[in-house]
């Protein structure tokens, strides 16, 4: 996930430093961003290191979040499963 995480930071630096000309992105929208978006924010942000440690920071955050939802799942099935019987 980190390799991917560099190719995208270098699709992302192309994509600020070497200008629309060969993009499928339309011209409003690339205006947008060239006029909303810090390029150097977003290139910090893909870093290896900062990547990793929003990793480390949002994985069991998402896994909580996941197994909460499995379990109101199952809940919810099992008390249809008994109102049948």
């Amino acid at each position: 996930m980190i390799q991917e995480s560099g190719k995208v930071k270098d699709l992302i630096v192309e994509y600020f430093s070497n200008g629309t000309h060969n993009s499928n992105v339309p011209q409003n929208i690339s205006e947008f961003l060239r006029e909303n978006i810090d390029a150097q924010f977003i290139t910090d942000l893909f870093n290896k290191d900062n990547l990793a440690d929003a990793l480390k920071e949002a994985v069991p955050r998402l896994w909580s979040l996941l197994s909460d939802s499995i379990d109101l799942l199952f809940s919810v099935l099992q008390s249809s499963l008994f109102s049948y019987m």
